[in-house]
This record gives structure tokens, C-alpha cells and sequence, in this order.
């Protein structure tokens, strides 16, 4: 057997196999890993009784070898990979000030954060548009915090959007941002899959050095990382990606290729299904 997350799957796996059922594997992704209500002891038998664990950054790995006690023989990384041909490479003129974000309408997103970086732009007199794409439970703080900035023309909530029309906006925005933070009950992102979608697109991104998105973007060659949490510091970032388009340019033709070299589907699938099969 082959279980996605270390919840009821994995441990109904661990626990036929504790009674004379199959191997089993499990890739543990991060909710599953970080949120403080996670059963680490449970998590740690999990990983013990399988074949191997796969999870998606040396990050994770690490937390789960300091914190959760794992055996560290039985962790693999590997990376989560995207369908390249989803999401073409593209180097037209993009939309002068577009900012763009995707994602679930959460805190460890850090949303609040990418609007409170709009305000500051704003008030240096810069002419940008936001667009944050997802729904999600931190919808109404953030309406909240747009009002209460006078950012009612500046940001917009946009809703959920299918793949083909995120892919369209990634080839016209000037700036992508996903400023992650670690939420209240620890959980954050481990791999951001729409930063990769964003890189493969061409957009130049912003994030912050959190977890495995250092994995991700290598700080001033195929992006712009701040620190989590510190609005100033990403108005600032996003800023130099606005006002210096030939390091953006450069950016982008080194994201799409860190992408084809580390976060090909087909390869990492491949990887996986000869471990499978070992």
C-alpha cells in the first residue's frame, strides 16, 4: 500500500500491517506534520513500521528526524512536481504593476500580510493592482483588512479560478507573492505547488524563508525571499521586482529552468514508481 498524509490512511495501513497485512509507504506532505495536534508518537510508529516515507523537502525531513523522533533510514525526499506542459513559459510584456497570489484563503498563506505590503506601496504613490485568487475561511478578515486600508480598487478578492485561467494570469502578472507564515497552531506550507506553477509560467516570485520554499526559490537568482511576517521587507522586494524588469527577466528564464531540472512530474513520478516497485 501506498498512503498520501500520515492521518487515517496511513494509520489504518500501520495498523494491518501490525496485524499481518502489507507493506506499506506514505508520503507525508505538512498539515500532517506541523499542526500542534499532531499524534507525533503515533507519527513516529507510522514511519518506523513502513517501507520507506516519503516526504516533499529536505525540511521536512529534518522536522521529522529533530522533532518527531523519526527513523532517519526509512525518510526520502522528493519533491512534488508539476505537469510543465500546463503551464507555459512565456517572456511577452507582462501587465505594468500586476501582483498576483493563489492559494486557500488561510493565515499560513499570509495573505494579510501581501495586503498590508499593498498599503505601503500605495501610499509611495504606486499605481498596482492585487489579485488574490482562492476561498477560504480568512475571507472575511481580509475584506475586513482592504476596507479598513482603503485598498477597495487596489486589492481584490477574486474567487477560485480553474488551472487554464491561474496559468493565464501567471503569464501576464509582473510579480507573483506568496508571503507564507507559520499559523497559530504550527502548521505552514512545506512545498508551495503554486510557486512552482509560478516559475515554470515565467512569473517572477516572491516568498519568504520558510520551511522548504528556500528549496524552492534560491534567494536573488530565481527570486526575491523576506523574512516571514515583515511587511516592510516584502512591499520592498516586490518593489525591486516592479522597478528593475531586467532582474525580473533574469529571474524568470532561471525559475522555469530550476523547475525543468528539480520539479518535472514525470521525473519525480519516476522516482517514485521504481521505489514502489524495489
Amino acid at each position: 500500500l501506498h498512503t498520501h498524509f500520515g492521518g487515517y490512511a496511513a494509520t489504518v495501513a500501520y495498523l494491518s500491517r501490525l496485524m499481518g497485512g502489507p507493506t506499506y509507504s506514505v508520503t507525508l506532505h505538512a498539515f500532517d506534520i506541523f499542526r500542534e495536534t499532531v499524534n507525533r508518537e503515533l507519527l513516529r510508529r507510522i514511519i518506523a513500521r513502513s517501507a520507506f516515507c516519503v516526504t516533499v523537502s529536505k525540511f521536512t525531513a529534518a522536522y521529522l528526524r529533530d522533532k518527531v523522533g523519526a527513523d532517519t533510514e526509512k525518510v526520502r525526499v522528493l519533491y512534488n512536481g508539476i505537469p510543465l506542459e500546463r503551464f507555459p513559459f512565456s517572456e511577452s510584456p507582462r501587465d505594468e504593476g500586476a501582483i498576483l497570489s493563489v492559494g486557500r484563503l488561510i493565515e499560513k498563506k499570509g495573505f494579510l500580510h501581501l495586503v498590508r505590503a499593498c498599503a505601503t506601496l500605495v501610499a509611495q504613490g504606486r499605481t498596482i493592482r492585487c489579485e488574490i485568487v482562492g476561498e477560504g475561511p480568512q475571507k472575511d478578515e481580509l475584506k475586513a483588512e482592504i476596507k479598513r486600508l482603503g485598498l477597495k480598487n487596489i486589492v481584490h478578492l477574486v474567487g477560485a479560478w480553474p488551472q487554464e485561467r491561474v496559468a493565464q494570469a501567471l503569464s501576464r502578472a509582473s510579480v507573483f507573492a506568496l508571503p507564507c507564515v507559520e499559523a497559530k497552531d504550527g502548521n505552514m506550507d512545506a512545498l508551495p505547488t503554486v510557486l512552482l506553477e509560478a516559475m515554470a509560467a515565467g512569473c517572477p516570485c516572491v516568498s519568504t524563508r520558510l520551511s522548504g520554499i528556500p528549496e524552492i526559490i534560491v534567494d536573488r537568482q530565481t527570486g526575491l525571499l523576506v523574512p516571514p511576517e515583515d511587511d516592510a521587507a516584502l512591499s520592498t522586494a516586490i518593489t525591486d521586482m516592479l522597478d528593475h524588469p531586467e532582474m525580473s527577466a533574469r529571474f524568470s528564464r532561471a525559475g522555469r529552468a530550476r523547475v525543468e531540472e528539480v520539479f518535472d512530474v514525470r521525473t519525480n513520478v519516476g522516482t517514485l514508481s521504481g521505489w514502489l516497485a524495489a
